[in-house]
C-alpha cells in the first residue's frame, strides 16, 4: 500500500472521528405534531439547534429545559404551516452569549401556552426574536436582551399570559414593520386577561406596580424593565356568615319575621270576626 493510500484512509479516519463534534455544532431536526424536545436534541441545542417544522398544527415542548449559551431556531419550507406553538411545562430557561443570534428564534408566528414558565437572556441580542406574530396565551415570561427584550418583525405582540417581565438596553418589546423605513413601536395595548381561576374576578393589570384596564397601553421603550401580571380577586362564598359586627342580615331577617307573624294575626281575627 503507497503512502497516498495510506493518508487518504487515515484522513477518512480522521474526519470519521471529529464527525460527531463536528455535527454538533449546526445540527437539525424535522418536527411535527405534538412533543417534548428529547434531552439528546436539548443538549443540541447548546450550540445551534435548527427545528424545521413540517406540519401545520405543531407543538413543541419545553419540559424543565435548561440550554446554558445555546440557541433554537425554529423555521419551516412547508407553505401549509402558518405558525408554531411553544408550550411550557414546569421551569424553562435558555440562555445565549452569541452576539449575532438570539437564545430563541422562529420564523414563523409563534404562540406561546401552558402553565410553566421560559427565561430568556442574551447578552447582545433580543432574547425572543419572531418573524410575524408573537402571541403569549398563557405562562411566565421572562425576556431580558442586550438590545430588546422581544423583538416581534412584521407582526404584533399579544399578551394573555399570567406573567410578562421584560427589559433591554433600549426597549422591552419592539415590534418593527417590513418596509423600507423600518418604523418601530414599543408599545402594546392590554387585552382582556382569559385564564381567571374558578371563584375568582379580574380586577386589573398590573404594570410595574400600577392598575392598568384592558385596552391601555403599556409603552416599554428604555431600559427599565416592565413587568406585567392580572390582578385577580376571590369572590365570597354564598354561604359565608355574617360578619362580626354586621347584624344587617340578621335585622333583615328578623323584621321579614315580624311581618310574617303579624300577617297571619291578622288573618286570624278576620277568621274569628266572620
Amino acid at each position: 500500500m503507497n503512502m497516498k493510500r495510506i493518508l487518504s484512509l487515515a484522513l477518512t479516519a480522521l474526519l470519521l472521528v471529529c464527525l460527531p463534534a463536528w455535527a454538533l455544532a449546526a445540527m437539525s431536526i424535522e418536527f411535527s405534531g405534538k412533543r417534548a424536545l428529547t434531552a439528546q436534541e436539548l443538549s443540541l441545542a447548546e450550540n445551534d439547534l435548527f427545528i424545521k417544522i413540517t406540519a401545520p398544527n405543531s407543538t413543541i415542548i419545553l419540559s424543565n429545559a435548561a440550554v446554558k449559551d445555546g440557541r433554537i431556531y425554529i423555521d419551516t419550507n412547508s407553505p401549509d404551516v402558518k405558525s408554531v406553538t411553544l408550550e411550557l411545562m414546569g421551569d424553562n430557561s435558555i440562555s445565549s452569549t452569541d452576539t449575532r443570534f438570539s437564545p430563541i428564534t422562529s420564523e414563523i408566528p409563534l404562540t406561546i401556552t401552558g402553565d410553566g414558565s421560559l427565561t430568556c437572556k442574551s447578552d447582545d441580542q433580543p432574547a425572543l426574536d419572531v418573524a410575524g406574530d408573537l402571541t403569549i396565551k398563557s405562562g411566565t415570561v421572562t425576556a431580558e436582551g442586550g438590545s430588546f427584550g422581544i423583538d416581534v418583525a412584521g407582526g404584533n405582540f399579544f399578551f394573555f399570559g399570567d406573567e410578562l417581565s421584560v427589559q433591554g438596553s433600549y426597549g422591552g418589546v419592539v415590534e418593527r414593520s417590513n418596509d423600507a423605513v423600518g418604523t418601530e413601536g414599543f408599545c402594546f395595548d392590554l387585552k382582556e386577561y382569559p385564564n381567571t381561576p374558578e371563584g375568582y374576578i379580574f380586577k386589573a393589570w398590573s404594570v410595574n406596580g400600577e392598575e392598568m384596564q384592558p385596552g391601555d397601553i403599556v409603552d416599554t421603550q428604555g431600559s427599565e424593565r416592565v413587568t406585567v401580571k392580572p390582578i385577580l380577586e376571590k369572590l365570597p362564598t354564598s354561604n359565608a356568615l355574617p360578619q362580626t359586627g354586621d347584624n344587617s342580615s340578621m335585622m333583615l331577617w328578623a323584621a321579614l319575621a315580624v311581618i310574617s307573624m303579624g300577617g297571619v294575626t291578622m288573618l286570624a281575627r278576620r277568621k274569628r270576626s266572620a
